[in-house]
């Protein structure tokens, strides 16, 4: 009869474990979290630096809304972060500051049923100035019938150096007869007959900041030279 009854009570506590890690699961196959924004733009320098992202943790029945934050990719840095549970709401206030210009990823993950979310940071560090860089200065030619690639970085000096906001609109100043700007190209005519053209370099962030240069324009010229009756050198430029 002992034997019997351990047997039953052996049984009935099996089935309750049973029970409860059913219900358990379930209530973690249900749970839920979302956030406000997916994605932030934080910009150096400005109040838009640290920003606020709610989480809220739903379905999460008796057990857990608290989560876990991790950075999963990170630029050198890029940013820093801190969270506030509010008890009883089901939700977290996620704090996040920049430091340095890049991208970054956060990842939520409920301490229940492991359940995640993923918030992606961009910081912006703002331009504040532009010029040409001093080696190209007075030295940008573009030949009758050919082009110059204008949006080369090596060509501008940018403020600050760790700008993320290098992006330029290019245009004409004065007199531009036969030449033509497309994707950042200048495009020179073959009959084009200036000898220079001056062209204005604008911020796609802040048209404020700017700087107008010139571009001297060559003429090709045209050489035969022979060697044994036979053409090895033509229109040398």
């Amino acid at each position: 009869m002992k034997k019997f009854l351990g047997i039953v009570s052996c049984f009935v506590l099996i089935l309750v474990a049973c029970v409860t890690f059913y219900a358990c699961g379930s209530k973690a196959s249900n749970i839920s979290i979302s956030a406000d924004k997916s994605e932030i733009e934080l910009i150096m320098g400005t109040e838009s630096q640290t920003q606020t992202v709610e989480f809220v943790v739903e379905n999460y029945g008796g057990g857990s809304a608290q989560l876990n934050f991790s950075l999963e990719e990170d630029e050198k840095g890029t940013v820093e972060f801190s969270s506030n549970y509010i008890k009883g709401t089901g939700k977290t206030i996620l704090t996040v500051k920049g430091l340095k210009r890049g991208t970054a990823t956060i990842v939520a993950t409920t301490l229940q049923g492991n359940k995640k979310f993923v918030l992606t940071v961009k910081v912006i560090q703002p331009i504040l100035g532009l010029d040409q860089a001093d080696e190209f200065k007075n030295k940008l030619y573009a030949i009758a019938g050919g082009s110059l690639n204008l949006s080369q970085e090596a060509l501008w000096k940018y403020n600050p150096l760790e700008t993320n906001q290098r992006d330029l609109l290019f245009s004409f100043v004065g007199d531009a007869s036969g030449c033509s700007i497309e994707n950042g190209q200048l495009i020179v005519n073959s009959d084009c007959s200036l000898s220079s053209v001056k062209i204005k370099a604008t911020s796609a962030f802040n048209d404020k900041i700017f700087v107008e240069f010139d571009v001297k324009i060559l003429k090709p010229i045209d050489v035969v030279v022979q060697v044994g009756g036979k053409t090895v050198v033509e229109n040398v430029t």
